[in-house]
């Protein structure tokens, strides 16, 4: 079974649990997720934050920019 929204992305956040194990981790998702947006592509971390990049994410409301691609803060 697929994502229900074809290479829309995603994002997974491990803790480490022990010596060399880890957990199973979270998925995150855009909230405005769209298809073919490839979520996740990037990801920067600075202590309790990280920054997920989605290379073709299409403007917002008024902005009518094709594939203008976008950040995400994830914390």
């Amino acid at each position: 079974m697929g994502d229900p929204i074809d290479a829309a992305g995603a994002a997974y956040i491990f803790n480490r649990t022990g010596t060399d194990t880890w957990d199973s981790g979270v998925k995150i998702v855009a909230p405005d997720a769209q298809a073919n947006v490839y979520f996740g592509s990037f990801v920067s971390l600075s202590g309790d934050y990280a920054i997920a990049g989605a290379f073709y994410e299409d403007g917002g409301p008024g902005d009518s920019i094709s594939n203008a691609g976008a950040a995400y803060l994830l914390y």
